[in-house]
């Protein structure tokens, strides 16, 4: 295991790809969208549950800790190694439980628009 630092978007989605098993803990309620783009590329990954959230019910390739312990991310940790050297293909087998996670209608349709009128009042 390495620290790579800040990295651009392209050279994380090949670190995720390259990668096999992931831990991302949360300590605060916000997104986490780490546990979920490792999971959604393949890797089995180690996270927490945090204030009745809980990402396991996420993704078939995401596990969530039972209690918050070194010993128990270590046990943890062990287990998904163990799963992929049994079964190197298990993360790209993965699915998602929540199909609207994901998905190809554009985000934020009204982007043109606001750029155009911002683009207009520039002048």
């Amino acid at each position: 295991m390495r620290s790579v630092g800040k990295l651009e978007m392209a050279d994380y989605g090949h670190l995720l790809k390259r990668s096999a098993v992931g831990l991302s803990l949360m300590i605060s309620p916000h997104p986490s969208y780490p546990p979920l783009e490792m999971a959604h590329l393949g890797m089995l990954v180690l996270t927490n549950r945090f204030d009745g959230k809980d990402l396991a019910t996420w993704h078939t390739n995401i596990a969530s800790l039972v209690e918050d312990s070194g010993d128990e991310i270590g046990r943890e940790l062990a287990a998904l190694c163990r799963r992929f050297e049994l079964d190197p293909l298990a993360g790209e087998r993965g699915t998602t439980l929540r199909p609207d996670y994901i998905g190809h209608d554009r985000q934020f349709p009204f982007t043109s628009e606001l750029a155009a009128l911002l683009v207009s009042d520039q002048g």
